[in-house]
């Protein structure tokens, strides 16, 4: 009741903001630019139109929405150590192609040193459980992370950071968001995205994420661990409408993704789906998935890497997938037990029934490690050690 509260309130605040006329227009040249419009605010509805192909922040900037609309429309442009907070009730809505990303100077080698990364949730885009925030044009993330720095608080999504409503309507890429930890304690979640509970995000259009990960943290049992979901970690809904490609991420539990017991991801009609080269230090090479996993159109995933269970996907106890057109598992592989999927024995419906599985393995030759392609844990009978190889 509560969630269904919040939406229509939100939804009330959406409407009233559709056909909202504009008090102002404003040229943005400049980081100082960008900080007038959103103060102009107070007074309501902003236009802010791009008229440089870079903005560049001397330091980290938070950009405040913190009520009523600001549309940035005007030319593409590059946006360097900018970051967006959208609060709840108020609206961001992007007309044309942008990037961000973070100081290049700063840079070690192919990642980011962890003092440069932002302690705060969402490196470019935070958005409340009320807020909206729409990018109508290609969007491209890279080499943008947040950086955890106290014992007790965890900073979540390397890139964007979503409790509300996020809508991208053109191309999206994220290429090197990170998470990461300078503290005795474990970095957040989220490599790329981190979308809450009561929290959506739709992607209209061609996905790629890429090169997303965590730092690993030592702890106190000498194991190395890092975040959940090495591009993306959910709690609520994310649909994919067409392609997406997951490449090269990794995270301690779900390589590129981490599906929660309250999620819902869809991969529509449309959507092919691309999984290649994730790791994961313990479950589910590729996906990590407790939840709902939907996928409608064909699905690879190839070359995961489990240090657990699950090289390609790991089904928790109460997960659900579903899979509608063929399926390939190619060269994934589990430390544990079964190099393309594990799972148990009540979800063993959810199992593709199309796929093709060639070249999975497990790296620990113990003869207690079984099943190269298909795990299942128990048995019809119920009991606790039994378990079933398949295909």
């Amino acid at each position: 009741m509560k969630s269904a509260v919040a939406t229509a309130v939100f939804l009330s605040h959406l409407a009233s903001f559709v056909n909202a006329a504009y008090v102002a227009q404003m040229d943005i040249a400049s980081c100082a630019d960008l900080q007038s419009a959103a103060g102009a605010l107070s007074g309501g509805n902003i236009e802010g139109v791009l008229v440089e192909s870079e903005i560049t922040c001397d330091d980290w900037t938070t950009v405040e929405i913190s009520q009523n609309k600001l549309k940035l429309t005007g030319q593409a442009t590059t946006f360097t150590s900018v970051r967006f907070v959208v609060a709840d009730g108020a609206i961001l809505r992007v007309d044309t192609a942008v990037e961000f990303t973070g100081d290049q100077e700063r840079r070690q080698g192919d990642g980011l040193a962890p003092a440069f990364l932002e302690a705060v949730n969402g490196g470019v885009l935070n958005v409340a459980p009320e807020g909206y925030a729409r990018f109508l044009d290609s969007v491209k993330m890279y080499s943008v992370g947040v950086n955890t720095v106290e014992d007790d608080t965890m900073q979540h999504g390397g890139c964007i950071y979503n409790e509300g409503y996020v809508r991208f309507e053109g191309t999206f890429t994220a290429d090197a968001c990170r998470v990461g930890s300078t503290a005795e304690k474990y970095p957040g979640n989220g490599g790329a995205l981190w979308n809450g509970p009561d929290a959506k995000v739709v992607f209209k259009e061609a996905v790629e994420m890429t090169n997303c990960y965590g730092k690993k943290t030592e702890d106190y049992n000498g194991r190395y661990t890092g975040l959940e979901g090495g591009a993306v970690y959910t709690e609520g809904k994310i649909s994919f409408y067409e392609d997406a490609v997951f490449t090269d991420n990794e995270g301690d539990e779900g390589g590129a993704m981490w599906i929660g017991v309250t999620a819902v991801v869809k991969f529509l009609k449309r959507s092919k789906a691309t999984f290649a080269r994730n790791t994961s230090e313990n479950r589910g090479g590729h996906i990590m998935n407790e939840g709902v996993l939907v996928m409608r159109n064909t699905a690879v995933f190839e070359d995961g890497v489990s240090g657990s269970s699950g090289g390609a996907i790991n089904a928790g106890d109460v997960s659900e997938m579903v899979f509608i057109k063929h399926v390939d598992f190619i060269g994934n592989s589990a430390d544990a037990h079964g190099g393309a999927i594990a799972t148990t024995y009540p979800n063993i419906e959810f199992l593709p029934q199309d796929a093709t599985y060639e070249g999975n393995v497990l790296q620990n030759a113990d003869y207690d490690y079984v099943c190269p392609d298909v795990y299942v844990n128990g048995s019809e009978d119920g009991g606790e050690d039994g378990y079933i190889c398949l295909p």
